[in-house]
């Protein structure tokens, strides 16, 4: 889906993004969008020199009714040069870590789901010069990948073509799993949080934002360059909202080895495989936008002359030897969530899914294979009516926990 920015939430606004727990209720207005029965929370703000306090109401954002945890959302407006916030409760108060948004101009920027057991590194070289051609900033929420490939995530990150944002998962230090466990009971990794997190980063800085996985790829076919297509089948309509794209799955060549990968080949040997398909993960396999011819052969020269820019002056020629020539987890997680979700959400037996997500699949132990995972400092939270706020601080990487989701 492609969003089109058209207003900020104004001046000295403060957003908040959150995850809470309500349940499976009958209740409950599924309909994203909509307050949440009225639910409100107060909001302190200090600049070091005024103080005030102002309610906000929370908006739904997770559109069903399959998990117990939701995404919702909330703004108010506080004052100008905010130095502190605070969610106030009936009996006390919670300090609300809080970042600025980017300013950084970017005509587009492509905001992807949340990564988890990451090994598929053909299709992000791929997808990484495919969205720098056409115009596009790439910001990814990482939970793991392999080592290997978190190296050359970081190496371009440095030069420029995309953020890597850690992505923690969310967790309720000192509960135990029977009152909430939010592993089980959260939809991939936190997917509707992640989006909208990123939108509200670049909602200040770009003119379009995109919400794709990974695996997706968007081809402009109007114009040269993303924001130009955008802009033309936005300009009869200011009014619209998002533009979605139809997904078609292609089947390409990739090899093994990275010293023997091309961009070139691999965008050369894409083949129209006939299929809509709503897998998230497929070996092998990549959406576009369009059939054949897909992509100019000029255009696929410039991708792949970018891709050896890389490989000569950035050092990711260091790194293609040490990539992965097979798949531990790609496979089986495809399957899974094929049995688990997809399959029946394509056939309409919604009454049969479960919490979509890591936590329906089994992931082998496999000590050998080195990965990073995200970490962060949880921190412990007294108890508070009518709602008790819970937040992470200090995100890194490390490779002690491996691979697996937690």
């Amino acid at each position: 889906m492609v969003k089109q920015i058209i207003s900020s939430l104004g001046n000295n606004a403060l957003a908040l993004v959150m995850s809470i727990n309500l349940g499976k209720s009958e209740d409950i207005n599924v309909q994203a969008g909509k307050r949440i029965n009225d639910l409100k929370i107060a909001i302190y703000g200090n600049n070091g020199t005024s103080s005030m306090v102002h309610d906000a109401y929370l908006m739904r954002v997770t559109p069903h009714d399959f998990c117990e945890m939701i995404t919702v959302f909330a703004s108010v407006t506080l004052m100008p040069k905010l130095k502190l916030a605070r969610l106030v409760s009936d009996d006390g108060s919670t300090e609300i870590p809080f970042s600025l948004p980017s300013y950084d101009k970017q005509d587009v920027v492509t905001c992807f789901s949340p990564v988890y057991v990451y090994e598929q590194w053909q299709n992000f070289l791929l997808a990484v010069h495919v969205y720098k051609k056409f115009g596009a900033f790439m910001h990814i929420y990482l939970i793991s990948c392999i080592t290997s490939i978190f190296k050359l995530m970081q190496r371009y990150e440095t030069a420029g073509y995309l953020r890597i944002q850690p992505w923690n998962r969310v967790n309720f230090p000192h509960v135990p799993p029977h009152v909430v466990d939010p592993f089980v009971g959260i939809e991939f990794q936190n997917q509707a949080a992640a989006h909208t997190d990123c939108l509200l980063r670049y909602k200040e800085a770009a003119q379009f934002v995109m919400f794709l996985d990974l695996d997706n790829i968007i081809i402009p076919r109007i114009a040269p360059t993303y924001v130009e297509e955008f802009q033309r089948l936005t300009m009869e309509k200011p009014r619209i909202a998002y533009l979605v794209y139809d997904q078609e799955s292609y089947a390409f060549v990739a090899p093994r080895k990275g010293r023997a990968f091309s961009v070139e080949s691999m965008l050369n040997s894409l083949r129209y495989t006939r299929e809509r398909n709503h897998h998230k993960y497929q070996q092998q396999s990549m959406y576009l936008n369009s059939a054949e011819p897909l992509i100019s052969a000029e255009n696929v020269i410039e991708i792949e002359q970018d891709f050896l820019t890389m490989v000569d002056q950035h050092g990711v020629s260091d790194l293609l030897p040490e990539l992965p020539e097979r798949y531990h987890y790609t496979n089986n997680l495809s399957k899974c969530l094929n049995d688990n979700y997809y399959r029946h959400l394509k056939h309409g037996n919604v009454g049969k899914i479960r919490c979509p997500g890591p936590q329906v699949c089994e992931f082998p132990k496999l000590p050998n294979v080195m990965c990073v995972h995200v970490n962060a400092t949880h921190v412990v939270m007294v108890k508070t009516s009518p709602i008790t706020f819970y937040f992470s601080t200090n995100p890194y990487f490390t490779t002690d926990i491996g691979c697996r989701p937690q």
